[in-house]
């Protein structure tokens, strides 16, 4: 997942933790990257969520 695109939009620079539902991410917004980082959760189902 790392280096991955999501959403055209945000790409995914490091995995902050994860468990037997999923993992978490942290990402950037590759539109405007003068903007903080932010979190994203993908579950073992493949569905993501910020």
């Amino acid at each position: 997942m790392l280096g991955r695109t999501l959403g055209g939009r945000y790409q995914v620079q490091e995995t902050l933790g994860g468990g037997s539902f999923g993992q978490t991410y942290l990402a950037v917004d590759i539109h405007r990257p003068d903007r903080p980082p932010m979190c994203g959760q993908a579950s073992q189902a493949g569905e993501t969520r910020s």
